[in-house]
């Protein structure tokens, strides 16, 4: 008990190790013959064993501050894309799909039904009818749909970005994993087209919830997309005033007023005849699209950072777990060489090789993925919003 050190302070978290240690040296030494110096090895064994666990245990006790540091970063994010609606509604899928569909097959009709935004009769034209029955099959896509029968005239579709969708018997639900909406995406991917469109809103100051001034902003939209051992790809959003011009919107601001155009806002017809199209381009440039690309190298820089930690941190546990692996592998050699049975040894061994193997392609894996990659800032969108001032019946208009 002495050497094991099971007097010299609290163990902690690992008192039930001790015991289940404890009770199998105790087997060892006292049903087994032994001489005096195996005896010794299977105290020293254990002892290794006992302070191994031992911290490891303290080494996951420092890293808790840091993943406590995500957990909170994770609920910081959770909070903003509630606020901001960062997610992809419905309507979002009816924009996605018609948009695409009224372009490149001319012919398909998508007749809303009266009372009901999301509710659509869906007549597809022979076409893409054909092509999205190939696609289906290409890709070997589980379910079917009734857009590709062509014994249908119209197919009653309800768009629900859930996937257990509310639906009425008769209704055929398009969410995200709908072949509908797979096929649109694949056709953009191989096409490779980017849509970068110019455009002119205009919407209530009512609608930004107090946030934002009226007056005409202009704004740019960049993809960021960066590759290492996790995966990020975001939208970023910048805006400034530029009737009359002013400094730029703080990031959050400039999402709220760039989402809300895109779901609520309406057309702005006239904004040629209203701004100076030559000074504005010059100010989103300047203010908002150049701006945007030097933060995408500093963003690219901290998850370079962000990275380089949880590659070391993914390399520490996985050291850790195969040092446990192979301990308790070289501990049952030890046994069955020196007390049988001699059959086991062999295969034991291979169990050894085989764990070297994989953490061998784990080290690789960790390191391959230390290199970040990512591809340029990729503007996506540039334009003007026009904020109106609400109007407020009381004596007199506005």
């Amino acid at each position: 008990m002495d050497r094991l050190g099971i007097f010299k302070g609290a163990l902690g978290g690992l008192e039930p190790i001790l015991g289940e240690v404890v009770r199998n040296l105790r087997q060892q030494l006292f049903t087994t013959h032994l001489t005096p110096e195996q005896e010794n090895q299977q105290i020293e064994q254990a002892r290794i064993a006992l302070e191994n666990r031992r911290r490891a245990e303290e080494e996951l006790e420092r890293e808790a501050a840091h993943l406590t540091a995500y957990g909170d970063y994770v609920l910081r994010q959770i909070g903003a894309a509630k606020e901001l609606h960062r997610s992809i509604s419905a309507a979002d899928l009816v924009k996605y799909v018609t948009d695409y569909m009224r372009v490149h097959y001319r012919g398909s009709l998508f007749r809303q039904v009266p009372g009901d935004d999301l509710l659509f009769d869906i007549d597809l034209s022979n076409e893409a009818r054909f092509e999205l029955a190939n696609f289906i099959r290409r890709q070997n896509l589980d379910g079917d749909s009734r857009l590709t029968q062509g014994s249908l005239r119209e197919v009653r579709c309800r768009f629900e970005n859930s996937t257990v969708p509310r639906i009425r018997r008769g209704e055929e639900a398009i969410n995200q994993f709908h072949p509908l909406v797979r096929f649109v995406s694949s056709r953009l991917e191989a096409s490779d087209e980017r849509r970068r469109p110019a455009v002119a809103v205009g919407l209530k100051a009512g609608q930004l919830l107090g946030k934002v001034e009226p007056g005409i902003y202009g704004f740019s939209v960049q993809r960021w997309s960066v590759r290492g051992l996790r995966h990020a790809e975001k939208l970023s959003y910048a805006a400034l005033p530029v009737d009359p011009a002013g400094d730029p919107l703080r990031s959050g601001d400039a999402e709220l007023l760039i989402g809300t155009a895109s779901s609520e806002g309406a057309a702005w017809l006239s904004a040629q005849g209203v701004v100076d199209i030559r000074t504005v381009t010059e100010q989103v440039e300047q203010g908002c699209v150049e701006p945007s690309d030097r933060a995408f190298d500093a963003y690219v820089e901290e998850l370079e950072a962000e990275n380089e930690d949880r590659a070391d941190m993914l390399q520490r546990m996985a050291e850790r777990r195969f040092g446990t692996q192979r301990q308790r592998l070289e501990e049952q050699l030890w046994i069955y060489e020196t007390t049988g049975p001699a059959r086991l040894v062999p295969p034991t061994r291979g169990r050894l090789r085989a764990l070297e193997a994989r953490a061998d392609f784990r080290r690789r894996e960790i390191q391959r993925d230390r290199e970040l990659k990512h591809s340029p800032a990729e503007t996506v969108c540039v334009g003007l919003i026009r904020v109106e001032a609400d109007c407020v019946r009381r004596r007199w208009t506005c």
